[in-house]
Order: structure tokens, then C-alpha cells, then sequence
């Protein structure tokens, strides 16, 4: 389902571990309509004190995001966890980081609803 996006969509730099206080690396790959986006984050390092990371600036990458609209959103894993959050919440709070152990990664997949 998110071969499309990950192998032929563009992919941007959300999270960057290098020049800043954090070990995480976080991209997502964007798809040719952007009604969908794949996130990928990775934890690097152990991080068990930081503050979460809220990737805030994801809500720009979704076509047809405007204030109202509903992002269904799915973490990716052995059984997939479905969650809905609007796109003001997802641009003013943004994904919350789940992540503090080395070497953990976690997939994000959102798609803007109805």
C-alpha cells in the first residue's frame, strides 16, 4: 500500500540528528496526489530525558489540509494502530515522538479522510 510513495514519491527532511540536542532522524516520503504521506522516524541513541518531539511541520506536506479536514492516521507494525487527528492539531502539536530507546524506528502513515 505505501510502496508508491516510498519508492517513486519525494521525500523531505522532518528531523535532522545532526547540529541540534537530539538523536532522531525523521523523513516522509510524499506521494504524487499528497493526499497521503508515509513518516518514517528513527531513534538513533538512547534518549530516555528528552522532551517529546512534535513533528509540526508535517501537516504542510498533505494536500487538501485545511483546518477541519480529518488525517487518519496509522502506525505501521505487526498490527496497525488507527488514529484520526485534524489538521490543526496535526500542524499546532504535531505526531508526538514515541520513541527514546537506540535503535528503534517507528512508521507513521497518514491519509486525509473522506
Amino acid at each position: 500500500r505505501i510502496r508508491p510513495i516510498v519508492q517513486h514519491g519525494d521525500l523531505h527532511r522532518l528531523e535532522s540528528p545532526f547540529g541540534g540536542a537530539r538523536s532522531a532522524l525523521a523523513h516522509v516520503g510524499v506521494g504524487d496526489d499528497a493526499g497521503s504521506v508515509v513518516v518514517f522516524g528513527f531513534q538513533l541513541a538512547d534518549d530516555p530525558a528528552a522532551a517529546p518531539l512534535a513533528l509540526t511541520t508535517l501537516a504542510g506536506h498533505l494536500a487538501g489540509s485545511g483546518d477541519d479536514v480529518r488525517i487518519r492516521t496509522t502506525v505501521l507494525g505487526e498490527e496497525p494502530l488507527l488514529t484520526s487527528i485534524d489538521a490543526r492539531s496535526l500542524r499546532d502539536e504535531g505526531l508526538r515522538w514515541p520513541l527514546h530507546d537506540a535503535a528503534t524506528a517507528v512508521i507513521w502513515e497518514l491519509r486525509t479522510a473522506g
